[in-house]
């Protein structure tokens, strides 16, 4: 595996799922503190990333689907480079964009 990996799974009439792993070296080794209680996971559960450069193209085959993944990329501050519904003249286009 090189320093990324995607896989995709997908059932016509189901859907599809994607998988992402990136690889990324440790800068501090230091313990971060206690998880285990309600407030440190709150804490470590806040929005600490954000892009604002990033723009994201979104293609789904479900409408309401469309708004769901805004809604998943604005605590992030990326932006929907195009929001396409399918069917599109085929999958090349979708990855052209």
């Amino acid at each position: 595996m090189g320093p990324y990996s995607l896989h995709k799974r997908s059932e016509y009439g189901k859907g599809s799922a994607f998988k992402a792993a990136l690889i990324q070296a440790v800068a501090d080794r230091t313990p971060m503190g206690n998880i285990t209680d309600a407030a440190a996971r709150a804490e470590i559960q806040r929005v600490t990333f954000t892009a604002p450069e990033a723009e994201v193209p979104v293609v789904d085959d479900v409408a309401g689907n469309l708004p769901v993944a805004e809604g998943l990329l604005t605590p992030y501050r990326m932006r929907v480079a195009g929001i396409l519904p399918l069917p599109l003249p085929g999958s090349a286009v979708c990855i052209s964009i």
